[in-house]
């Protein structure tokens, strides 16, 4: 199996930073994700191997591999998503 070179960009997109706000109002008030866009705004870009933000986010490799999966909905509610 052969490995893939990822290419970061060297600076966010312009839709990251709604797209970090979107996921990070779903488990913090709004004070406080007002509080980490600010921070991410300002902070430095920074480069990780893939694996070692996989590792950082407590991802292991059967997880990885379940995410690959199509995704199904399980009782209407989509904090009840499994993966075929």
């Amino acid at each position: 199996m052969s490995k893939t070179e990822v290419k970061w960009l060297d600076e966010p997109e312009k839709h990251d930073y709604p797209a970090a706000e979107s996921y990070l109002s779903l488990i913090y008030d709004v004070q406080t994700v007002a509080t980490f866009i600010d921070r991410l705004k300002q902070a430095p870009m920074t480069e990780f191997k893939a694996k070692d933000i996989f590792r950082a986010s407590k991802k292991d490799r059967q997880a990885t591999r379940q995410l690959r999966r199509k995704p199904r909905l399980v009782h209407n509610s989509p904090s009840n998503i499994q993966h075929d």
